[in-house]
């Protein structure tokens, strides 16, 4: 495979939303609706990697308060979708499609786990992006 095209990306909207949710999925170690919390974690050598790709092209194009919200944008969307699983499995289901029928409850509990909103973590974040290069060039922003 060349890349994938989430369609979400191809209409009208901020691109933090697109690389919150990118990462939220690819930098994850388990599946969506991992019922063993333990194995879930945070694939920091993923988003290093996702950010040199993406900045080389992107951050050419995107705003300073852009380039300094995209590792905020992360955890935002863990949590958007955490909410939107629970709020659908509360629901009975009604806007996302299921593989089972507890799947939006085991789906809306990994970003409980998912150990995105430590600050720890976040500080990381900080200092891997900064380690990320923009348009060719070292990223110098600073969060």
């Amino acid at each position: 495979m060349l890349c994938f095209i989430d369609l979400d990306t191809v209409m009208p909207g901020s691109a933090l939303y697109d690389f919150g949710d990118a990462l939220r999925s690819a930098a994850c170690s388990g599946a969506e609706d991992e019922p063993d919390t333990d194995l879930i974690f945070f694939k920091s050598d993923v988003f290093e990697a996702f950010c040199d790709g993406y900045l080389s092209v992107a951050g050419k194009f995107l705003t300073d308060s852009e380039l300094l919200l995209l590792p905020e944008s992360v955890i935002i969307m863990t949590y958007e979708c955490g909410i939107r699983f629970l709020a659908d499995y509360i629901d009975g289901d009604t806007y996302f499609s299921v593989a089972y029928p507890l799947f939006h409850y085991a789906a809306s509990r990994q970003p409980n786990f998912l150990p995105v909103a430590s600050s720890e973590l976040f500080s990381d974040f900080g200092n891997r992006f900064d380690r990320c290069s923009i348009g060719g060039k070292r990223c110098t922003k600073k969060l």
